[in-house]
């Protein structure tokens, strides 16, 4: 192959291999695969951070058991075996059951992509997989588990005693960091396996690793900044649930962690999500054009958009284009830079017919990387110019750089005024160079237009008028091409959009998983403030304002944490443009808030409707 393209160089000739046609056409397979392996990817994180939550509060409820078996003879690890052997059974019982869900999945999306596909598709158990599945399930488990309860190893017997015994820290424990050390390693290589690269492996690691840490900044920071700024003029309710946050035995830290991570990961999804599906079909379909008409001369252009408007058909865009060809690159003639082997102009660009437009603004398909458009205008005869930034890296030219155009005859010197990105896979007219308005008006070339036609005979019907009257002109129907492209791409979509969704559900039960894990811990305070005198509708303000900071401060880190992944996604994995999107934020901020109140509250409801004493006695 390499001796065919050395020849071809030499030949002064391109060529395209069919390995790289279907790598350009199977760029939106090949996004859909990531898309699954990192939708999966997070899936089993946020199982993660529910599995831990949920053994944390777990420990902290069991402390008196442990103590009491601690007093009864029982050593440390006899205790801790009891706890582990709960954890891998309810592991395996829950790798076995998301197993079979996923199985029940997997032979239910043949009927759904049914007719996309052109041949029928046999459905066969792979034990290898499954296994390998329920494997990563209960590893994951395992890990996630083993981190909390760890701190079962330092319960004294003493606790039985004390109602408030505060365990010594778990970072003083060795075998703490090392399931630290295994558990990042064990992640590393899953990312490995689902991102296929080491380089995506790393990035998906290293944005988890930021995102833990600045959680764990904003829970630090505010528990701190809290206790600055209460003042205690401040109302008695504000006052409480604002030092709820930094209480002895708070769990701010966990709640934030876990709130802000499922947010994090879930928006990251949904933003991907959204990136992937505007990228794949238009926004608006009724915009796309699906019929072009070429070589329409300038004296004919009248007359062709008059049998469009007599026939009803909406002209979405009209093109003027001029060809050229380049005299010359930085005061270097082309045949100069032709005959000199050393320079790194590639042959065909020096040797190619150039087709250019003029108009006074960036179209739909570009955006502009450097320098602004339109230009100012110019005394000194030098033409400003828009180049696409590909070409102009090839050229070797860059903003304030001049090369000399050969119009048909007439020789245009012009400046890099500004620099544009194009999306060549959108079906429009795209070009290479753009002329300002007021330029190339009157130079020799013809018109493209384009429009859409709702159905075949309306094509046809079209094409006849107007090959009758203007028998030069061209027309070229795209119906079928893009009805194809279009139900290709709403399938992919489909299943990019059901990933996404079964992945916010997941994230959401994660979410009340975790505010619901405080339960025992309110329960403690309710008590003390109910013995105390406070009414409910007191400790009902208190639990909403201590829940409202809590939720918006994961909502606000979550969100910004997830539109910076999702940046990083969209340039680096998937390719794709990326685009601010504030709907999402604000919603996702509003419903995680709304979430953690209505959780909260409805945790605390029966503690809440309950006489003091009455509640001493049930947790006695």
């Amino acid at each position: 192959e390499r001796q065919f393209r050395n020849r071809l160089r030499d030949l002064q000739l391109s060529s395209d291999t069919v390995e790289e046609r279907k790598r350009d056409l199977g760029r939106a397979m090949e996004n859909l695969n990531r898309f699954l392996s990192l939708g999966g990817f997070i899936a089993l994180l946020l199982g993660a951070i529910g599995i831990a939550s949920a053994i944390h509060v777990h420990v902290k409820q069991k402390t008196a058991s442990v103590a009491v078996l601690r007093c009864l003879g029982c050593s440390v690890g006899q205790t801790f075996a009891i706890y582990l052997l709960q954890a891998m059974a309810l592991g395996i019982v829950g790798a076995l059951a998301g197993c079979a869900v996923g199985l029940a999945v997997q032979y239910a999306m043949p009927l759904v992509i049914a007719d996309f596909l052109p041949f029928p598709v046999e459905m066969e158990m792979a034990w290898g997989p499954i296994a390998g599945a329920v494997g990563a399930g209960l590893a994951v488990c395992l890990i996630f588990a083993l981190l909390p309860l760890l701190s079962l190893r330092s319960i004294s017997p003493l606790a039985v005693l004390r109602s408030f015994y505060e365990p010594r820290s778990p970072w003083r424990d060795p075998a703490y960091l090392l399931i630290l050390i295994a558990g990042a390693a064990g992640l590393l290589f899953l990312a490995r396996s689902q991102a296929g690269r080491w380089s995506y492996a790393l990035g998906l690691a290293g944005g988890l690793a930021v995102a833990f840490l600045l959680l764990t900044l904003a829970a630090q920071s505010l528990r701190a900044i809290l206790r600055k700024i209460i003042s205690p003029g401040w109302p008695f309710i504000l006052r409480q649930g604002m030092a709820n946050l930094y209480r002895p035995q708070n769990r701010t830290l966990l709640l934030l962690l876990s709130l802000g991570l499922g947010v994090f990961l879930v928006l990251t999804l949904y933003r991907t999500n959204q990136i992937l599906s505007s990228g794949l079909l238009p926004k608006d379909k009724s915009e796309q054009p699906n019929a072009a008409l070429f070589d329409i001369q300038i004296d004919q252009l009248a007359g062709v958009t008059e049998i469009l408007e007599q026939q009803d058909l909406p002209l979405i865009q009209s093109v003027p284009l001029i060809t050229m060809r380049l005299a010359s690159i930085k005061g270097e003639s082309v045949q100069d830079l032709l005959r000199n082997r050393s320079r790194d102009v590639p042959r065909w660009v020096l040797r190619r017919e150039f087709r250019s437009t003029y108009r006074d603004s960036i179209d739909s398909s570009e955006t502009l990387v450097k320098g602004a458009w339109p230009p100012e205008k110019r005394e000194d005869g030098i033409i400003p110019v828009s180049v696409e930034e590909e070409i102009a890296g090839d050229l070797g030219v860059d903003l304030g750089d001049r090369f000399v155009f050969n119009v048909q005859g007439v020789l245009f010197t012009n400046e890099v005024a500004a620099l544009r990105a194009v999306d060549w896979k959108r079906i429009q007219p795209n070009f290479f160079v753009v002329f300002p308005t007021g330029v190339l008006e009157d130079a020799p070339g013809f018109h493209i237009l384009t429009t859409r036609v709702p159905s075949r005979e309306v094509s046809a019907a079209m094409q006849r008028a107007v090959v009758q009257a203007f028998p030069n002109v061209s027309v070229i129907d795209l119906t079928l091409v893009l009805d194809t492209i279009d139900e290709i791409l709403g399938k992919v979509t489909f299943v990019i959009q059901f990933m996404a969704l079964f992945t916010v559900a997941t994230g959401i039960i994660v979410l009340i998983a975790s505010v619901l894990t405080g339960r025992y811990q309110r329960i403690q305070e309710t008590i003390l403030l109910r013995t105390l005198g406070a009414s409910r509708q007191q400790v009902h303000r208190i639990l909403v304002s201590e829940y409202l900071l809590l939720g918006l401060l994961s909502g606000l880190t979550g969100v910004v944490l997830a539109e910076g992944g999702a940046w990083a996604l969209a340039r680096f994995l998937f390719e794709a443009q990326f685009e601010m999107a504030f709907a999402p934020m604000f919603i996702a901020v509003g419903s995680v808030t709304a979430l953690t109140i209505i959780t909260g509250l409805a945790a605390n409801r029966g503690v809440l409707d309950s006489p003091p004493l009455e509640i001493i006695r049930g947790t006695a």
